[in-house]
């Protein structure tokens, strides 16, 4: 009986921090999305592409990447022809 009462504890406990860690990473990209406006551009990535279509920048001027999921992403210079990540070269 005290392994039910364990177990049902630890059950309560994980769904309690899954919940609060859910509504923490909605709160800490509101905050990030303030102060990054101010020093230039931002483009915000859900979980499976950018939100915005596209974006113009000059020679020189920043991009701050939010990203509004969970999903780790890597950045790297290319381009895309045909649905295929074409590898490129920094200036």
């Amino acid at each position: 009986m005290m392994v039910k009462k364990l177990f049902l504890l630890l059950a309560l406990g994980y769904i309690l921090v899954y919940i609060l860690v859910a509504c923490g990473a909605g709160t800490s990209v509101a905050n990030n999305t303030g102060s990054a406006q101010a020093s230039g551009t931002v483009v915000h990535m859900n979980r499976t592409q950018f939100v915005q279509a596209a974006i113009t920048i000059q020679k020189g001027q920043s991009v701050t990447l939010i990203d509004d999921g969970l999903t780790p992403y890597i950045i790297a210079n290319g381009t895309w022809q045909n649905g295929r990540a074409q590898p490129g070269s920094s200036p």
